[in-house]
């Protein structure tokens, strides 16, 4: 989407500051011994007390409607894992919360991991955040998706991890998934051109080991084959003359 109405604008701000209040309000609320549903249940909640609605919610997946808010993955789940009663939190776990709002038809879609309790994994998490923050430094009207997908490849490669070749960022707007594609790796003044006004989500998955994925357990997520850690860290941004306005923010 190209946001030209500052009505849009607006919007585009409100819904991203609720799906930020919310992921921050389930970071603190997820402990060892809650089990992913209920925290799923609360995350619902919360984005319907603001007003919005939750963008995950009904959303059309291609092979039937997703019943949930949000997507809640554990350590070798890299995205997409059904909240359940029967998955419960641990200490040690590596925690992804992805979710989104939809404020009067615009939509925000933020993710963030972390280690529950424990800080072992430190330097593999941190990597993650670096590399979208250093990606969004590229944006500017004018940029190629390239160089935010150069950016992206080369910090985590470097770091000794890998990125996925097969999960990209995303345009959004009045839906959930519009164009374009931001690949996690990629070449600089390669892609489409960034267009002031320009709504993204930007997003890094990338994982320990290999980047070879499997259908997981609940039948939806999609995991590690060799099941190494995963991470995936998102922001939602609008794009600018000189560079973006980060409508996002993260728990930490």
């Amino acid at each position: 989407m190209i946001i030209k109405d500052p009505q849009d604008l607006e919007s585009a701000r409100k819904s991203a500051k609720i799906s930020s209040k919310v992921l921050k309000e389930a970071f603190l609320m997820a402990k060892p011994g809650m089990d992913t549903y209920t925290l799923d249940a609360f995350i619902r909640r919360s984005i319907e007390s603001m007003g919005a609605k939750p963008a995950f919610l009904n959303y059309d997946t291609g092979e039937g409607v997703y019943k949930f808010s949000s997507c809640i993955s554990l350590n070798h789940q890299l995205v997409h894992a059904l909240p359940s009663k029967k998955v419960i939190l641990k200490k040690g776990d590596i925690v992804t919360i992805d979710l989104g709002s939809i404020y009067k038809g615009i939509y925000s879609d933020t993710s963030y991991t972390w280690e529950l309790v424990t800080k072992k994994q430190e330097r593999f998490l941190n990597t993650g955040k670096k590399a979208v923050l250093k990606a969004i430094e590229q944006v500017k009207e004018g940029a190629h998706v390239g160089d935010l997908s150069f950016v992206m490849e080369k910090i985590i490669t470097r770091a000794g991890y890998t990125v996925s070749v097969d999960l990209v960022g995303h345009g959004l707007g009045k839906t959930l998934h519009e164009p374009p594609q931001i690949p996690c790796f990629g070449k600089k003044g390669k892609g489409p051109v960034l267009e002031e006004g320009q709504l993204l989500a930007v997003e890094v998955m990338y994982m320990e080991g290999s980047p070879e994925l499997t259908v997981g357990d609940d039948g939806f997520s999609l995991d590690t084959k060799d099941k190494s850690l995963s991470a995936q860290f998102e922001h939602t941004l609008v794009v600018t003359k000189t560079g973006s306005e980060v409508l996002t923010s993260w728990p930490e």
